[in-house]
């Protein structure tokens, strides 16, 4: 006797994943209009500098910020056009002109867009691969996470787009993959310009997703050596963002970049003695506050040589005032900058406790301890073992199915993570990747059950 009216178990499995967005949704929601915003807040109030971009868009269009600069200026009316990539400040003016501009209600909306989105790929995956219960579970543990769900949830920083948008990549590379295990061609071609453009949309969130973009934009082309017309769409499209903010750039401060001006700082955080005692202990951001830090195990790190800083007469003077003396320390201590980014690594692929510890310089209790605080690391534990099983059991699959294809996912995965690695990591930056990573294992898994099943 049937309990559900599914014709077969893969049904129910897809219809079961399905569910699992919906889920995710209703926990963001909450976390949304209970934890994050729980008050009244203006959407030109969202913190890490991109609050006055928001203030510009929504009072005269123009993209840039006038408000709340980075850094001192020596004339008072200096603006900035670079300090922070467009993807977050956009999205949320746009949502606020079909929801009002109250943080939460935007936070609601793109939690509901973006659900669709990864609904979306997640169709056009199950469609040209069998789910089984264990991609079921991975699924459940990727989307369901408290890491994950917060996050996602929260539009203060550009994980709150990334999160979804790796997740949708992932599911867009695995319909690709399982497609070709099948038929070469059965994959549209649109399904590519698609996943390009998603990698483009990442990079204009975060400029640490670039070589990411560089990845998917060279696997795409590779894919389609026999499709001239639609390679050149995919170069065109990859191409297009780096180009058209170059070009603004170039237009606003009279310099070409695939960057921003605030990574001269990121990178000073990254490589100078302060940051390398109290990291991963102490934000590295309290380089420009505190003039001593307290480690977990009680130490104090006498701290305050940045604290002083000059006026500046635009973003590029502030970029490579800090670039300068970021490189002055790597030449000077090679090996402690060596082991800094070991300890970088260890943060962004093994760590499973909160990085940084504390945002403090002091020892006081930080929000989302006790309980939750032990439900995360729990999940991380167990995040951390699947990302190591995920890179052996790809490396298995390629040299099984003796295809390049599990070799790509390997060096989008580092492609994601090198530039963590070189300036500085925290468990927020390693959250899309980890998502990426298992939504991708789960995959694996599938395609070489599909292999095995063919072979036998």
């Amino acid at each position: 006797m049937k309990l559900l009216p599914f014709a077969k178990s893969s049904d129910l499995f897809r219809f079961l994943m399905m569910s699992v967005v919906g889920v995710a949704l209703v926990v963001k929601l909450f976390i949304v209009y209970r934890v994050l915003y729980p008050n009244p807040q203006h959407v030109h109030d969202v913190m890490f500098g991109f609050s006055g971009y928001v203030h510009s868009l929504l009072e005269s269009g123009a993209y840039r910020s006038c408000l709340g600069l980075p850094f001192e200026a020596i004339d008072p009316n200096t603006c900035v056009y670079t300090t922070r990539m467009p993807a977050l400040p956009i999205m949320l003016v746009t949502l606020s002109a079909f929801v009002g501009t109250n943080m939460a209600t935007v936070a609601a909306a793109k939690a509901v867009v973006a659900s669709i989105g990864v609904a979306g790929a997640l169709i056009i995956w199950t469609r040209r691969s069998t789910p089984s219960f264990a991609t079921v579970l991975l699924f459940v543990f990727a989307l369901l996470g408290p890491q994950v769900l917060k996050h996602a949830a929260c539009l203060d920083y550009e994980e709150g787009l990334l999160v979804e948008l790796m997740a949708i990549q992932a599911m867009m590379l695995a319909a690709i993959l399982s497609s070709d295990n099948q038929d070469k061609r059965s994959i549209h071609s649109v399904f590519y310009l698609a996943l390009v453009l998603c990698a483009g949309l990442s990079y204009l969130t975060k400029t640490t997703m670039l070589p990411f973009l560089v990845g998917i934009a060279t696997f795409s082309v590779y894919k389609l050596r026999f499709r001239p017309l639609t390679a050149l769409a995919v170069v065109f499209i990859a191409g297009l963002p780096v180009i058209g903010w170059g070009t603004f750039s170039w237009e606003t401060t009279g310099r070409w970049t695939s960057s921003s001006s605030w990574n001269g700082e990121n990178l000073l955080r990254g490589f100078n003695s302060e940051s390398y005692q109290i990291y991963p202990d102490i934000s590295v951001d309290r380089i420009f506050s505190a003039k001593e830090g307290i480690l977990d195990n009680g130490q104090i790190v006498p701290m305050g040589h940045w604290i002083s800083r000059p006026p500046f007469h635009n973003e590029w003077e502030w970029n490579d005032y800090y670039v300068k003396f970021a490189k002055q320390w790597i030449l000077e201590n090679p090996m402690d900058a060596l082991h800094f980014s070991g300890m970088k690594a260890w943060a962004m692929f093994i760590d499973p406790k909160r990085v940084p510890r504390r945002v403090s310089a002091e020892l006081e209790k930080e929000p989302y301890g006790g309980s939750a605080e032990s439900l995360g690391v729990a999940w991380m534990i167990i995040a951390r073992v699947l990302f190591f099983a995920a890179i052996v059991h790809l490396l298995i699959e390629a040299r099984l199915t003796r295809r390049f294809d599990a070799l790509w996912l390997l060096a989008l995965i580092a492609a994601y993570s090198i530039p963590y690695v070189i300036v500085f990591a925290s468990q927020r930056h390693a959250i899309p990747m980890l998502v990426f990573v298992i939504i991708s294992l789960a995959a694996s898994l599938a395609r070489m059950s599909s292999f095995v099943a063919k072979k036998n």
